[in-house]
């Protein structure tokens, strides 16, 4: 036990030595700003990759059929990180969550269409961000629920 409890308080001292004033800077920080930053991050892999998986499908797919099961998939795959802000931050709206999937959406297909050389098409940004953005606001929606209900309070 005594072995376990040196070798993390030794991980901990290396992360203390390797970021010094990491936490103080994280908690001095404006917690929406933290948030913000968290959640773009992750938005940009989930835009990254949704994008990315439209560009490399063959220029003849099969018609694709929007059973339950995909419309679910598409959902929980690109809204679960609206739904976790939306549920645990009863001051986080949807003003700021759209700002947020804008800018990882941006980001995105500007890097995207940058390094494949394609030129932007602001019709195809649209189209691709349209249920992206639906998502986002029926996710946030559900989650806020929870504020406006007072559960688990």
């Amino acid at each position: 036990m005594q072995g376990k409890l040196n070798r993390a308080e030794n991980i901990h001292y290396r992360f203390r030595s390797w970021a010094p004033g990491l936490s103080e800077f994280l908690e001095s920080c404006d917690r929406k700003l933290v948030e913000s930053a968290a959640l773009a991050l992750v938005l940009f892999v989930i835009y990254f990759s949704y994008i990315r998986s439209l560009l490399d499908a063959p220029s003849n797919p099969a018609p694709l059929v929007l059973t339950g099961a995909v419309v679910l998939k598409f959902l929980l795959f690109t809204g679960w990180p609206f739904a976790v802000l939306g549920f645990y931050d009863k001051d986080w709206s949807s003003r700021d969550a759209g700002r947020v999937a804008l800018l990882a959406f941006g980001l995105a297909i500007g890097i995207l269409c940058h390094s494949r050389g394609l030129h932007f098409c602001a019709f195809a940004a649209a189209s691709l961000f349209f249920p992206l953005l639906l998502t986002a606001a029926v996710s946030h929606g559900i989650a806020s629920l929870r504020h406006s209900l007072r559960l688990g309070h």
